[in-house]
């Protein structure tokens, strides 16, 4: 095989794993029946960690404004991940397609990597209005839920109703 052959293979196998996770990533956020992820307002009540945690009403409000604004940041990144899905799909007919698709794919790895570093930013200002007593209960949950993975049967099954859980 030359080296042409062998870096052409490495970027196609490297384009397929992507698009596969890009894959499961909007499975995991689509509701039967609607788009991925673009709901008009973030699912659920958030009553979940405000209950876990027992918030008080101040709490709840600060975490209610922070799921709306980590609602709003994510859905535009979710858009963006769409349209770079739908401009490498467009591309199946076109000479050179492996080569742009690999661009997008790359592209949308990035815009991945955003979301979750904005997730997690969304979690740590979560935490930040935790009182002492409340943190530890905090970091045992959002462990949980990260071991657990997306509730069975896809998002809109779990404790954060329709969609994908927002704490």
């Amino acid at each position: 095989m030359t080296r042409k052959e062998n870096n052409l293979l490495k970027y196609t196998v490297v384009a397929l794993i992507v698009v596969n996770l890009i894959s499961l990533g909007a499975h995991w956020f689509t509701r039967p029946g609607q788009g991925p992820g673009l709901q008009e307002r973030p699912p659920g009540p958030g009553g979940f960690l405000d209950d876990q945690l027992n918030f008080d009403h101040q709490q709840r409000e600060q975490h209610a404004a922070l799921r709306q604004e980590h609602f709003h940041e994510s859905r535009k990144i979710l858009r963006e991940i769409e349209d770079e899905k739908e401009q490498m799909m467009d591309l199946f007919s076109q000479e050179n397609a492996l080569q742009s698709a690999s661009m997008h794919a790359e592209h949308i790895g990035q815009l991945q990597t955003q979301l979750e570093i904005l997730t997690f930013n969304h979690f740590m200002k979560i935490r930040n209005i935790c009182n002492e007593e409340q943190k530890p209960t905090f970091d045992l949950v959002i462990r949980d839920a990260i071991r657990r993975g997306p509730p069975p049967g896809g998002p809109g099954h779990g404790p954060h109703g329709p969609g994908r859980p927002h704490p």
